[in-house]
């Protein structure tokens, strides 16, 4: 477990940089934790910006 979580925040701070450059990795870790919990169910991309405290679009990029 303790290698899965060091894996997944190297993969954070390093590489989702790359990808999504204005978005801080904890928020991005925060995003990933509440889609993983969302699955199975549509996306409401207002509500997770909500409670993520950014802006939509944010979410969509």
């Amino acid at each position: 477990m303790i290698w899965r979580q060091d894996f997944v925040r190297s993969h954070l701070e390093r590489d989702v940089p790359m990808f999504v450059p204005r978005m801080p990795a904890e928020l991005v870790g925060r995003l990933w934790r509440m889609l993983a919990h969302a699955q199975g169910t549509p996306v409401n991309n207002a509500r997770i910006a909500a409670s993520l405290e950014v802006s939509s679009p944010a979410i969509g990029r």
